[in-house]
């Protein structure tokens, strides 16, 4: 009759799970690591030189794909390579800013003319039509701009700093981005053309947003935007 050594038995079985789950959770940091570095990316809004498209907490998804498959460490190595187009919020890489990543919109693409003259954008000779959304005492204001094929709304206010730019031609290979609140942010305005080579992922919708306001005036806790929960980026 043989006999079973129970302790053993369940010795092996224990082995067995943590085996299995050690696998699992390999298997999954291997995916999560591939996702990270070739398709998709998380990023987070610090400040307001996106509002109001974007705004300080929201969560945004980019994804790295949009504009062709990058080889790592090799930024210069793209395939099956996508050109941005007028109207994408891409993130990219600041140079020259020094800070990371930026979030900014492109406005001008390889060749375009671009010019400022008192807030209003001018591509190519053609001026941008704007309407009002909606304002408010302080002198703030969103506006629908519209130039073609592109429409976004951009919010702006009364300072003039940076109302003027240009004329200039976009070089190849350089793109020229603005920050969707027009007076609060630096941009291509200031730090000039972006290169394409810089350019990490297109932003394509928020997968979270958190206002912090409340703690920021200790008269509350952190709060979800529910709202803006998987809104599209556009």
């Amino acid at each position: 009759m043989k006999i079973i050594n129970s302790k053993n038995s369940v010795e092996d079985s224990i082995k067995k799970v943590l085996r299995e789950y050690t696998e699992a959770l390999l298997i999954a940091l291997i995916i999560a690591v591939i996702v990270r570095t070739f398709i998709f990316s998380a990023y987070k809004i610090p400040t307001e030189a996106m509002y109001p498209t974007l705004q300080v907490g929201d969560f945004v998804i980019g994804s790295k794909l949009s504009y062709g498959w990058r080889v790592p460490f090799l930024k210069d190595q793209i395939f099956y390579k996508k050109s941005p187009q007028r109207g994408d919020v891409i993130i990219f890489n600041c140079v020259k800013s020094g800070s990371g990543d930026c979030v900014k919109r492109v406005i001008a693409v390889p060749g375009d003319r671009i010019q400022i003259v008192k807030k209003n954008l001018f591509i190519n000779n053609t001026k941008a039509d704007y309407v009002i959304s909606s304002s408010d005492q302080m002198g703030k204001a969103n506006l629908v701009e519209k130039i073609g094929a592109s429409e976004r709304i951009i919010s702006i206010t009364h300072s003039r700093i940076l109302e003027n730019y240009g004329p200039v031609i976009v070089p190849p290979g350089q793109y020229f981005v603005l920050g969707d609140a027009r007076d609060g942010t630096e941009d291509s305005r200031v730090w000039g053309m972006i290169s394409g080579a810089d350019i990490k992922a297109k932003a394509l919708f928020i997968w979270m947003s958190l206002d912090w306001s409340e703690v920021w005036s200790n008269k509350g806790s952190v709060k979800v935007r529910w709202e803006r929960i998987f809104r599209k980026i556009k």
